[in-house]
């Protein structure tokens, strides 16, 4: 039987019909509680701060630290499979998914040039833009070339510090699998290296663990018993945050991006259709 928070975190109408802003007040209300009632365990205890750190602080410091790593990245995971589950999830995928289908093996060295093209103008629009917001036009940059103030010097250094987006066809084609710089790519290359880094949170959490030895506390009073739950007041924050930031990215963050390579997936094929070639 589900307990109420497998039922709250599950129902799409908590998450999903409100929308994220509803999701982002839910968190704050429950951050509000926990905060709340460690405010009322300390009014009602002697507080201290340790002068001297010693080994106990520093093995339940450990402690602390991989659990709520390992809390944080485990439920961001879960979140972002919650929020694949929403709408502008599911909308933005079908819509790219519909466009990637329709490029051809012998669409591929016009969609490379497309992409080369597009990389060089969406920098020269980043340059204007900049140089608009500052008072001046692009016809101002050689002038600023040799700048005459600080302020002239400061702006063109900005504009030589901006570089291209490396858009590909990779980066256009790919799902979910990871970008490279290259498009011919074999997974199969730095697999093993991959598979070692991704090992290396639960190696680090597995040395923690095998190396804390328990003890039952004699005698635990009630202050004990308060100590440990202010203590652990934490770990639900860092749980709720680590979940919300999933539901975020794959709600908002992705459809996005899936969006942007589906708009200019289309822009390709209208430049395709109408005989121009790569734009200019």
């Amino acid at each position: 039987m589900s307990t109420k928070l497998d039922d709250l975190l599950s129902d799409e109408s908590v998450f999903f019909t409100g929308g994220v802003s509803s999701i982002i007040s839910n968190l704050g209300k429950a951050v509000a509680a926990i905060a709340l009632s460690v405010a009322c365990l300390v009014t009602f205890t002697d507080v201290a701060i340790r002068g001297s750190f010693s080994d106990s602080y520093f093995s339940t410091l450990a402690v602390m630290i991989v659990s709520a790593y390992v809390i944080y990245f485990s439920l961001l995971d879960v979140g972002e499979k919650k929020g694949e589950e929403s709408e502008e999830y599911k909308a933005a995928k079908a819509r790219y998914m519909g466009t990637r289908v329709k490029i051809s093996g012998e669409m591929i060295p016009e969609l490379r040039l497309f992409c080369e093209d597009y990389s060089r103008r969406e920098l020269e629009s980043r340059k204007r833009n900049l140089l608009i917001c500052y008072g001046l036009s692009p016809e101002d940059l050689p002038s600023i070339a040799r700048p005459r103030s600080l302020r002239e010097a400061w702006i063109f250094m900005r504009v030589k510090r901006m570089r291209i987006f490396p858009l590909t066809a990779r980066t256009l084609l790919s799902f979910d699998r990871k970008e490279t710089s290259r498009e011919l790519y074999d997974p199969e290359h730095g697999k093993f290296l991959r598979s070692f880094i991704k090992l290396l949170p639960s190696v680090v959490c597995m040395c923690v663990t095998v190396s804390v030895v328990l003890s039952v506390k004699d005698g635990m009073s009630a202050a004990d018993v308060i100590n440990g739950i202010l203590k652990l007041c934490a770990l639900p924050i860092i749980g709720i945050r680590g979940y919300i930031a999933g539901i975020v990215f794959s709600s908002k963050a992705k459809p996005t991006w899936l969006e942007t390579k589906a708009r200019i997936l289309e822009s390709f094929f209208k430049t395709r259709e109408n005989g121009l070639g790569t734009p200019s």
